[in-house]
């Protein structure tokens, strides 16, 4: 939703925790292999501990992902928006569970 996300009640639930959102904008079978043609896919992080979210995205970075950091645990709302997005163009648009996310700039 919105107003709310997991990632937001588990913090909740764990206030002293240093809660990091993170591993839900990629397919499970991408854990092992996010690479792709055109470069890696990018897996978006967030978490309240600046600290703590670095390292979840290093994490994120050793398993082959760009990572992305995003800001607090709030903005774990706009990355399960974006798990639901892969889960459509990948159902409903009939596109599969082989495709990832990339993050393009230009320089």
């Amino acid at each position: 939703g919105h107003n709310d996300s997991g990632g937001e009640q588990v913090a909740r639930w764990a206030p002293k925790a240093r809660v990091v959102k993170a591993l839900n904008s990629a397919f499970a079978n991408l854990m092992a292999d996010p690479l792709f043609p055109g470069g890696r896919s990018v897996m978006l992080v967030a978490g309240d501990d600046p600290e703590a979210r670095k390292l979840g995205a290093g994490l994120c970075e050793d398993l082959g992902f760009t990572a992305q950091e995003l800001g607090g645990i709030e903005d774990s709302r706009m990355i399960e928006a974006f798990g639901w997005t892969l889960i459509n163009l990948a159902t409903r648009c009939g596109l599969g569970n082989q495709i990832g996310f990339a993050l393009l700039r230009r320089s």
